[in-house]
Formats: structure tokens, C-alpha cells, sequence
């Protein structure tokens, strides 16, 4: 076995959200030839629920009434670009066994160390929770969650406090 070693030459600006949301890294989401056009924009939100952040379609939408204007060349315009601010990184797994912990891990990324909430709620039932993730603020927070009822969950972290736009992503209890 041969170990290799590369080295990875980041954007400026872009260094601690390179790893994306740990499904895509950021830098291989987008081609090259597009890195610094105006439709290559980054968004912190987990891969599953991307198509449902309501910053993601907002950006959307302006940029297709930016197309809308009469010669007004859309590459040209660079206030569209989301205003870049802190993240929130999550670690979830995707299923879980039956009465097996799901353990909820979150942080912080470029931004204030803040506490981070969770939302979760059972897709079927409806039914909803909000607790605290516990830990230090400038690290990881979690929490365990056990006896959950069989089914589709889904999940919001957000900061308690800032102007962090939350993540959002799902996973499955089998039953």
C-alpha cells in the first residue's frame, strides 16, 4: 500500500468551508470555468435539503430577474452575491436502526461561537422537538437522542443567537 499525499490550493476567502458539506467538497461542486462567475455561489446547507433552503431559491429567483432586464449583461452584476457569513456545520447519519442513539453534532464555522439549537420533527406524525446542543460553543455541541418513533425525520440547527442561516438536513429511524 502506498500512501499520497496532495496538496489543495483553496480560493482565498474559502479556506475553512473547502470541505463543503461533507457529501461534495466545495471546490469539486463547481468547474473550474465557472469558479468565479456570478451563478457559482456557496451556500452552507446539507446536501439533501440544498433544493429547500429559502436563501438558495431567493438567490435563484434574483437571478433570474436580473435576466429579465434588457441590456443589462448578468455577469456584470455583483451584488447578487450572497452576503458571506458564518456556517454551521452538521454530522448526522443517514439511517439508524431501531432504538439505536442518533447522536446530533454541530458547530460553528467562520463566525462568533455561539449556542445551537435543534428542530427536529417527525415528517409523518408531525410531531416536533426543540432542545440545546450541549458542549462548548467555540467546538463541537451534540446531543443524543433515544426512543425515537420509526420514520422520516427532519432537522434544523441554528444559532441561538447571529446572523448564522441554519442548516437543515433528514435521516430515517428504521422500524
Amino acid at each position: 500500500n502506498t500512501l499520497t499525499m496532495t496538496q489543495t490550493i483553496l480560493t482565498p476567502g474559502f479556506e475553512t468551508l473547502a470541505d463543503g458539506d461533507s457529501t461534495v467538497a466545495q471546490i469539486s461542486a463547481v468547474p473550474p470555468e465557472h469558479f468565479k462567475a456570478l451563478n457559482a455561489t456557496y451556500f452552507a446547507e446539507k446536501h439533501s435539503l440544498i433544493q429547500a433552503n429559502s436563501n438558495v431559491l431567493g438567490h435563484i429567483v434574483k437571478l433570474l430577474e436580473m435576466t429579465q432586464i434588457p441590456n443589462v449583461p448578468l455577469r456584470g452584476i455583483q451584488d447578487l452575491r450572497p452576503i458571506r457569513r458564518g456556517a454551521i456545520s452538521l454530522q448526522l447519519d443517514d439511517l439508524y436502526a431501531p432504538n439505536e442513539p442518533v447522536i446530533v453534532r454541530a458547530r460553528v464555522v467562520d463566525g462568533e461561537p455561539v449556542q445551537l439549537e435543534v428542530r427536529l420533527r417527525h415528517s409523518e406524525t408531525q410531531q416536533s422537538q426543540t432542545f440545546l446542543l450541549q458542549g462548548e460553543r467555540d467546538t463541537w455541541q451534540d446531543a443524543t437522542l433515544e426512543g425515537l418513533t420509526p420514520g422520516l425525520y427532519r432537522i434544523q440547527v441554528r444559532a441561538v443567537s447571529g446572523s448564522f442561516d441554519a442548516v437543515h438536513d433528514v435521516f430515517e429511524v428504521a422500524g
